[in-house]
């Protein structure tokens, strides 16, 4: 049986809990500006690709932090959003209202939810948990391979030429657009997610996740809790795929691969399990901190680069190790009053 160890926390209290949380708010707005003026706008993009792999890293900590679901093939589902958006967007023979940005979004959402719903009947089937993950692994893998494979999909160079996403009359066609895009819909579903964590039904889930026996001999429906998880981490991990599509302008099997679920989880350990908030903590580390301290590194020890694999896993089993509840549970040790 699984147990979760009640953490030691300080108490905070909700009015400085508001207002760390708009301090953050306020810092991701200022960025893009400060950046502008210190002449490194590039940091803008890498940012943005930040705010997606966020919102991916959500989806994988609801899963796996609160449900248990082992689902290390929540890549796929942001691939066949992406490709959804990118095949509707790009393509001469796509009727033009589904060719619309906006429309192929909302397609592209709801092909990762059919998907979904079509391969939850014999992964879910799988009730232990290791069966579980590798029935995930699987689906991933076969996602990656198909659109690695297939012409139709442009192979291992993918799609390119997917037009700016416009909202109406709002064309978001540059950096700065995008970013306050991104991060707009990564902060709603942070939000989200706390609610639903907090709720009656992430109560469930816990429960579920802890022992699912039990949980179901106090009359909670496990299977329909796993399904509903389950579809819920997929349309997440669908959304970062949209917006990855419309922020890189093209899509290919790179951003796909199992090499990129395993950063993601990563991120996840990295900001801390469970914890929510820890999501963007963990996803600054793995995909822009680590990274840029490398090349740093690398400028100067050319041989760095070709051990970048080595050096993100050693620095994951040191966070394991010395820090098990990730960085975020630095956070918890400050001595707020």
């Amino acid at each position: 049986m699984k147990i979760f160890p009640l953490r030691k926390t300080l108490t905070i209290s909700p009015r400085r809990k508001t207002w760390a949380v708009i301090l953050l708010i306020a810092v991701v707005a200022a960025i893009p500006w400060l950046f502008a003026k210190l002449g490194v706008v590039y940091l803008v993009s890498m940012l943005t690709l930040v705010g997606i792999y966020t919102v991916m890293v959500i989806g994988l900590d609801l899963a796996l932090g609160y449900g248990g679901q082992i689902n290390l093939g929540l890549q796929g589902f942001m691939a066949i959003s992406a490709y959804t958006v990118a095949v509707l967007t790009t393509r001469s023979w796509v009727p033009p209202i589904l060719a619309q940005p906006l429309v192929a979004a909302v397609l592209g959402l709801l092909a990762s939810l059919l998907v979904a719903l079509g391969v939850s009947v014999p992964i879910l089937r799988t009730i232990e948990k290791v069966p579980f993950s590798l029935a995930a692994i699987a689906f991933g893998l076969t996602t990656f391979f198909v659109i690695s494979g297939s012409d139709f999909l442009g192979a291992t160079l993918g799609i390119t030429g997917i037009p700016p996403l416009a909202i109406g009359p709002l064309r978001l066609d540059t950096g700065f657009e995008m970013y306050y895009l991104v991060w707009i819909v990564a902060f709603l579903l942070l939000f989200f997610a706390f609610y639903m964590v907090n709720s009656q039904w992430g109560l469930a889930c816990r429960a579920i996740c802890s022992d699912d026996r039990t949980a179901e001999a106090l009359g909670i429906n496990v299977s329909k809790y796993r399904l509903e998880l389950f579809l819920l981490s997929a349309v997440v991990s669908g959304i970062s795929g949209v917006l990855l599509a419309f922020h890189m302008k093209g899509v290919d099997p790179t951003y796909f691969s199992f090499w990129m679920m395993l950063l993601f989880l990563f991120a996840l350990y990295f900001g801390g399990e469970r914890t929510v908030w820890g999501a963007i903590l963990g996803t600054i580390m793995i995909f822009l901190v680590i990274p840029e301290f490398i090349d740093l590194a690398s400028s100067r020890l050319p041989w760095v680069r070709s051990v970048t694999e080595l050096i993100q896993g050693i620095i994951f089993m040191l966070i394991l190790y010395f820090l098990p509840g990730g960085l975020f549970s630095l956070i918890r040790r400050i001595p707020f009053r």
